[in-house]
Order: structure tokens, then C-alpha cells, then sequence
């Protein structure tokens, strides 16, 4: 270490001032005392006594206590669900209501309106053999029932179709169209759940494709519709419906059965957007800098389909133990730059929660919005196969902004350095935007988080460095009904404890940094986390 390099940050000093430094620094850190080690030439400094450790004080009973509450509030409205018409203002009153009881920080409810998606009609699916083949010994079609068999895929188009099935293995990629030779105004079929990519991927190259519609299936082991959100579906006005396993699996075998006449599909979708009101919760620090705030945000919202135990119940849970420690340490009278923790609403809508949030700032006060330094995500944090992953900041996706590589990266380190710390293997996850830290991006902020997966399938090599199945995806109960306290019990729970002290690690990091604008821009290091830990 160069002699005028902190080893945490901070204001340079010379050698010879380096105890009285160093003494100053810790106050800020919460840290009681520093041993000051070296000679007129180099020194080092460890702690020697630490107070308060925010990541040793959020305890996982706490935290899974808040996910038992949210599911005790899902299992009160219709499909066990907290989305924005069903459980999710009853879980915004519950979070607003134990912040306000258990701290004193400036709790708001930031209540906008969205554009909701729902059927004007309901959709309609049959299937018929082009040709002189019989589905059965009796009938050459068969029709299929709205909301058993199949539901319609949230954001898709309306419209009208019969055309011919044709079965796609994988998906991921224009080639795997052209190799099984799909023409153009077929009715693609695909399993949501399978191949290297995620389903949202797959709906985009079907619509490339030029796809007259979209029929998404899954292997899961629920009985209902698997949906999803429909990427460019409303845009390009393409229909498309989530089948069920059973169904799913039917059309594939039949595909097989009757060769090269194929089967005819007759579909129909009617769709609408109307406003409707929903909120976001937003919590903030009485204590540090007004300039420098840092945004700690989950999506408190769940998909219609379930309760969310993991998506995002374990962020949700996550973020609201980390606040409540924050300030059940006394942590929370004494940090250098503001923490303002945030529950988004409607991210399964489209991130339409955090997205408001930085765009209203964005147009009535950019002042406000220039203050906001840095935004930690935490979505799905307790995956029952799941890994330990961190977003990608220092790669991110061709659509982020470059320039913000630089401190996206230096808070993946900081979650990096914790990893290592706790000798606890850690991979990275792509940093495109895919949750609520896009909004963020968007307006040059940058971003960093945490992510233990979704429908993914864990690769062998994952297997072997985080345990669990290869195989089998990372949560089998990814946006369906199963989605609930079991799925989160287990190994989810262990993930649950490992990803809630990491990101206590990362907001006491930056809350307590006195330079962190340099810090950001990786002037000073990021520094041990013994200090912290």
C-alpha cells in the first residue's frame, strides 16, 4: 500500500498522521478503535475493536419472519397473490406501517397510476390436422379452456390466428429457427423453461421470426398456465398464451404423431391497458449528506399467478430487515450519505415502479435525482437450487451505458470482496437491465446487486460450486402458485441469510464512505470487509 493511500477510503494521509486518521475514519465506520501498525516508511491499519457490524446483526429469523407476513397477506386474496390487484396494497401498508412503527425515517407511499393489461375477452385456443389425420379415433380438432388450459401472456398483442404449429427446440437464437425451418406467419411452440437462455429471449426472437403467435409452456410441477411477460408482443401485435404443462406437452407429442401435416392452430386474443393506482415505498435516513444518497430497492409486488415467496418476497423481506437494522444499531443517526430504502410496485408489470420513480424525478426535480449516487437491487434472493450471483457492472449489456462500467464495477467488488471474505463461492449475472435497476441506468446512476436465479437451468459446473441439481432450474416455482414458504424453507433460506448479510455489508459500506464519489470512480480502494464484518 502506498503510505498516502487509506486503506478504506478517505481523506490521504502522510505516515506520520496516520493513528489520529485513521482514529477519525473509524468514527465515521462505526468502528470503535484501529490498531495502527508500521514504521516511518509504510504502514497498515486493522481493526482492532469493532461496534457495530450491520451485516452480523440482520439475523434470518427476522428476516423470514417479514416473508411469513407477506405470505399470511397473499393467502388472503384470490391465487394466494400479492400483484397490484390482488395482495399488493396490503403489503404496502404492511411494510409502511413496520417502518414507521420501528424508526424514524421519512417513510413515503408514492402512489402514481399505471397502464394495467388485462382480456377484454377471454382468449380462445383449438387445434385441428392439416390433412386427413385424426387427433383422436373420433375428431379431427379439440378445443381448449381459458384460465385451465392456457391464459394469456401479460403485455401480449390482440389478434386473430390460424395458421399452422410449428415446435421449436431451444430457441435462444435465430439459428435454432432456421435449422428446424420455421416459416414466417406460423404459430411458434416452445418450452419456457428449457435451453441456455431466458423466456423473455425466446418471445424476442419469435417475434423476429415473425411469428404469427406464441404458445409458451412449461415442465414445472404446477397445473396451471405458464405465463410470463410478453416482450414487444403489444408492439408487433402478436398473440400469445401460456399453456400448461399437460398441454403443452400434448401438442408436442401430437407434432410427433402426425408427421409432416402438422397441426393447425385457431387462436384468439382481445386485450386492453387501463389505469389503475398503485404505489411505491420509500424510506429514507434523517442522517448523512443530502447530496449523496444511496437507493436500496426490491419490487414488492408479485406475479397474479402467486404469492412471490422468492419473486421478490426474499428482496422485499431482505431490504426491510437490513432498514429496520440499520436503525435498531443506532447505525442509522451516524452514516456519512443518506440511505433511502425503496419496495417498487409493479415490476412485473415492466419495472413500472422504479422506472416512475426516477423519470418523475428526472422531469419536476433532476436536482434530487443528481443526488443519488448509487442504487443496490436485490431481486430473488432464495432460490432453491439457486446460486450466488452479482450483477455484471463491470461488463455489462450492449444496451448500458458504458460509462458506467466503472463504478457499476466497483460495487460489484464490494460485493465480491464480501464473498471472499466469507469464503463463499459467488459467480456474476447479467447486468441488462432486466430489473429495477434499469431505471436507474437509464439516468446515469449506476448499479449493483444481487440475484440467487430463476428459470435458468443450473449448469453442472454450477452443481459442483454451489451444490444442488444441474438439470433442474435454479427456482422450479419461478412465477407460479408454488412460489410460496416451502419453496423458500430449505436451501433457499441458507441463500436467504448469505445475500441479506451481503447487501447489510454493501449499504454500510457506502454509507459510511466520506469520499464516495471517488470511491465510485476507483480513485481509493474498496478495502477489507473485517472492518465491517
Amino acid at each position: 500500500m502506498a503510505e498516502n493511500a487509506p486503506l478504506l477510503g478517505g481523506e490521504p494521509v502522510a505516515h506520520t498522521n496516520a493513528a489520529a486518521a485513521w482514529k477519525k475514519y473509524a468514527s465515521y465506520a462505526g468502528i470503535g478503535a484501529v490498531l495502527v501498525v508500521g514504521s516511518a516508511a509504510t504502514w497498515y491499519c486493522v481493526a482492532a475493536q469493532k461496534s457495530v457490524s450491520l451485516a452480523s446483526e440482520v439475523k434470518i429469523y427476522n428476516t423470514f419472519s417479514h416473508l411469513e407476513n407477506l405470505f399470511e397477506i397473499a393467502q388472503k386474496f384470490p391465487h394466494s397473490s400479492r400483484s397490484v390487484l390482488n395482495g399488493y396494497n396490503a403489503s404496502v401498508e404492511y411494510v409502511a406501517s413496520t417502518l414507521r412503527a420501528n424508526t424514524d425515517y421519512d417513510v413515503e407511499v408514492q402512489t402514481f397510476d399505471i397502464p394495467f393489461f388485462r382480456d377484454v375477452k377471454k382468449p380462445t385456443l383449438s387445434i385441428s390436422v392439416d390433412g386427413d389425420a385424426e387427433l383422436t379415433l373420433s375428431s379431427t380438432s379439440k378445443s381448449y379452456v381459458a384460465d385451465v388450459d392456457f391464459a394469456t401472456l401479460s403485455n401480449a398483442g390482440s389478434g386473430a390466428v390460424s395458421a399452422p404449429l410449428h415446435l421449436i427446440r431451444g430457441g435462444c437464437t435465430a439459428e435454432d429457427y432456421k435449422l428446424s425451418r420455421f416459416r414466417p406467419g406460423h404459430v411458434v411452440l416452445f418450452n419456457r423453461d428449457g435451453g441456455p437462455c431466458t423466456y423473455r429471449v425466446k418471445i424476442n426472437e419469435a417475434i423476429n421470426a415473425k411469428a404469427s403467435a406464441i404458445l409458451m409452456y412449461t415442465t414445472g410441477i404446477e397445473s396451471t398456465p405458464g405465463l410470463g411477460r410478453c416482450v414487444n408482443c403489444t408492439e408487433t401485435a402478436t398473440p400469445g398464451l401460456g399453456l400448461t404443462p399437460k398441454v403443452g406437452t400434448e401438442l408436442v407429442e401430437l407434432l410427433a404423431t402426425v408427421g409432416p401435416k402438422g397441426l393447425r392452430v385457431t387462436l384468439s386474443t382481445n386485450v386492453e391497458y387501463v389505469n389503475v393506482p398503485t404505489s411505491n415505498v420509500i424510506a429514507t435516513t434523517k442522517a448523512g449528506r443530502d447530496d449523496k444518497i444511496i437507493v436500496a430497492g426490491s419490487h414488492l409486488d408479485s406475479v397474479p399467478a402467486g404469492p412471490g415467496m422468492n419473486d421478490d418476497g426474499s428482496g422485499t423481506a431482505a431490504t426491510l430487515e437490513v432498514a429496520l437494522s440499520l436503525y435498531r444499531t443506532g447505525l442509522s443517526n451516524k452514516v456519512v450519505n443518506k440511505v433511502r430504502f425503496a419496495w417498487w410496485a409493479a415490476e412485473e408489470l415492466g419495472l413500472l415502479g422504479s422506472f416512475y420513480y426516477v423519470r418523475d424525478l428526472k422531469a419536476r426535480n433532476p436536482e434530487e435525482l443528481a443526488k443519488i449516487v448509487l442504487n443496490l437491487n436485490d431481486d430473488m434472493l432464495a432460490s432453491p437450487n439457486g446460486i450466488r450471483a452479482i450483477y455484471n457492472g463491470r461488463n455489462p449489456g450492449p444496451t448500458i451505458d458504458p460509462k458506467l462500467s466503472g463504478p457499476s464495477g466497483v460495487i460489484q467488488e464490494v460485493f465480491e470482496g464480501w464473498f471472499d471474505f466469507k469464503g463463499l463461492t459467488h459467480e456474476t449475472t447479467e447486468f441488462d437491465g432486466r430489473s429495477d435497476y434499469g431505471g436507474f441506468l437509464e439516468v446515469g446512476v449506476p448499479a449493483g446487486g444481487l440475484f440467487t436465479g430463476a428459470e435458468a437451468i443450473k449448469t453442472y459446473a454450477q452443481a459442483r460450486k454451489f451444490g444442488g441439481i444441474a438439470g433442474s432450474a435454479l427456482d422450479p416455482c419461478y412465477h407460479q402458485p408454488c412460489d410460496d414458504l416451502d419453496n423458500v424453507s430449505t436451501s433457499g433460506k441458507v441463500f436467504l441469510e448469505q445475500m441479506s448479510e451481503a447487501l447489510a455489508y454493501a449499504v454500510q459500506r457506502f454509507a459510511f464512505e466520506k469520499n464516495i464519489d471517488a470511491l465510485l470512480r476507483g480513485e481509493i480502494p474498496v478495502g477489507s470487509p473485517a472492518l465491517y464484518a
